[in-house]
């Protein structure tokens, strides 16, 4: 892109999982809640995640609109040693960077794989000219271009590279949760609860359906990086829930 790419300040987080096996069907999508989970563990938000064939002007194109648009960018799949392995290449043509050969790479790929051939070599060492590798012992290294981190598809190994990832990316503020468990019906709180977003607009606030049979018949939840528009915010509900005498149960994922 020319001119740079303009990074968010905010704590945002864009996602794009890579894969013809996903989107045929082939394979079932593994990764996406792992790595949702990650972001919300380091502080972070994502407001998008996408999911593209190995097609390489797809993957550009995908890659240029998240990190222009979102603080960091990570990617899934598509980073071996296949044919159709493109996903690098593609970040490349995302950030106007010609490829080159990487003399660290080189050296990690020669020390995890013996009899490595030298066609294939040639073609994983052909990284973005701005690329940075990080390694940590485990064959592949993580690739940083820009503000976008390219990872693994296979999902013990993509584990590793977000336990990786903790130590570059800057830890936020995490939000704080709290789950409201209720005998009323969704219908019964919606009008309420629309309100109720309006008098704390710090506080997001959902609502949700069981998806098995339990005691309860609708979720709020509330999330948060203020704290005391949080303590606020449940204050209220406790009161309005407990009044209707519809709060059956309640859970915070942090603590005072």
């Amino acid at each position: 892109m020319a001119g740079g790419i303009a990074k968010k300040t905010g704590a945002t987080i864009g996602v794009l999982i890579i894969g013809n096996e996903i989107l045929s069907g082939m394979r079932r999508e593994l990764n996406m809640a792992v790595i949702i989970k990650w972001i919300r563990e380091m502080g972070y938000i994502a407001p998008e995640v996408r999911v593209v064939l190995d097609d390489e002007l797809m993957i550009a194109s995908a890659v240029r609109e998240l990190a222009y648009k979102y603080q960091f960018t990570i990617t899934s799949g598509g980073i071996g040693p296949t044919h159709d392995d493109i996903t690098l290449r593609a970040i490349g043509r995302a950030f106007d960077k010609p490829l080159e050969e990487h003399h660290n790479m080189r050296t990690i790929l020669l020390q995890h794989f013996k009899g490595i051939p030298p066609t294939v070599l040639g073609r994983l060492i052909l990284l973005p000219s701005n690329a940075k590798v990080f390694e940590d012992g485990h064959h592949w290294p993580l690739i940083e271009v820009d503000n976008c981190y390219a990872l693994p598809g296979l999902p013990h190994a993509l584990k590793r590279k977000l336990q990786q990832l903790s130590q570059l990316v800057p830890t936020k503020t995490q939000q704080r949760e709290s789950n409201f468990f209720l005998r009323c019906n969704e219908t019964d709180i919606s009008e309420w609860l629309l309100l109720f977003q309006e008098r704390h607009p710090e506080v997001k606030v959902g609502i949700y359906p069981p998806t098995k049979i339990v005691r309860w018949n609708c979720q709020i939840s509330l999330m948060s990086n203020d704290q005391q528009a949080m303590t606020r915010a449940l204050n209220e509900i406790q009161e309005y829930t407990k009044d209707k005498r519809w709060l059956l149960n309640s859970k915070n994922s942090w603590q005072e």
